[in-house]
């Protein structure tokens, strides 16, 4: 989703990613921290940290099938086609992405009539020009296939830094996850959050960011807001350990075409305490 966007709104720097540091690692600002928002990210960074995590797998996720999604903002439950499709749509996500290859999910990404955005748009909005030479060590070539420039950095950020940017396992428990939905209008845009013990934890972390989104689903979630006066959106937020041992709260955003009955990807993003931000190329 581009920066300009009502979701996650802190920027990627390019190349290896932002770099993240807090305070939190310090014990004596620890003790002497007494304000609520204090205490509120001290209590979510602690739950992170003792998040209990598995290797992903199909099993791994079976607990999406029963996790209840809360209607917020008034918003009344999902219909039984609807929800069916989210979890069936996450699961496929997830898995193509992270337990099967760039290649896999590239050609999952098309059989949805999902298309690798303009190579204008990702200069403009994921820093493209400094992502090849920080990646690939050269410079963006006029007119390339940005498919194939998608499967080449995705390869090499999937694998670089001990696997800081690879999403490798996902909650052990059915307390690391959370789906929340929310009708979206024109005058009340906000997007689902929930309660859940991930999107609390994302809530009060100091740092959040949007990860590099390559891929453009049809029609925009603008064009379905300003063509129908509302839209409606699915979060899932899970607890997530990457390639590097690191755990982040990570966020996955969802929201549904009407015309075509299917649930179209709007972003994803990751909370940070300490250390670097990871930078997920999907």
């Amino acid at each position: 989703m581009r920066r300009n966007t009502p979701l996650i709104v802190v920027l990627l720097a390019a190349g290896a990613g932002l770099a993240c540091w807090s305070w939190f690692g310090s014990a004596g600002r620890r003790a002497a921290s007494t304000d609520q928002v204090t205490r509120d990210r001290l209590a979510a960074w602690d739950r992170v940290s003792n998040a209990r995590v598995v290797t992903l797998s199909e099993t791994a996720l079976a607990p999406i099938d029963s996790l209840p999604s809360e209607p917020r903002g008034g918003a009344p439950a999902l219909a039984p086609a609807q929800d069916a499709s989210l979890r069936t749509t996450m699961r496929q996500f997830v898995m193509t992405r992270w337990a099967g290859t760039p290649d896999a999910y590239a050609a999952w990404r098309e059989s949805r009539g999902d298309h690798p955005k303009h190579e204008a748009d990702l200069i403009r909005d994921w820093f493209l020009l400094d992502t090849c030479r920080a990646y690939l060590g050269r410079e963006l070539i006029p007119g390339e296939s940005m498919r194939s420039l998608f499967l080449e950095c995705a390869r090499v950020a999937d694998t670089r830094e001990n696997g800081r940017h690879r999403l490798t396992r996902i909650p052990a428990e059915a307390s690391g996850w959370g789906l929340a939905h929310r009708v979206l209008t024109r005058a009340d845009p906000a997007w689902p959050d929930g309660s859940s013990e991930p999107a609390r934890a994302l809530r009060h972390n100091p740092s959040r960011a949007s990860m590099v989104s390559w891929w453009e689903s049809a029609p925009h979630w603008r064009e379905v807001l300003d063509r129908h006066g509302a839209l409606l959106a699915a979060s899932f937020c899970l607890y997530a350990g990457f390639g590097d041992e690191a755990k982040h709260p990570v966020t996955i955003t969802w929201y549904w075409d009407p015309v075509q009955d299917r649930w179209l990807n709007a972003a994803l993003g990751v909370g940070v305490w300490e250390g670097a931000t990871p930078r997920i190329e999907f």
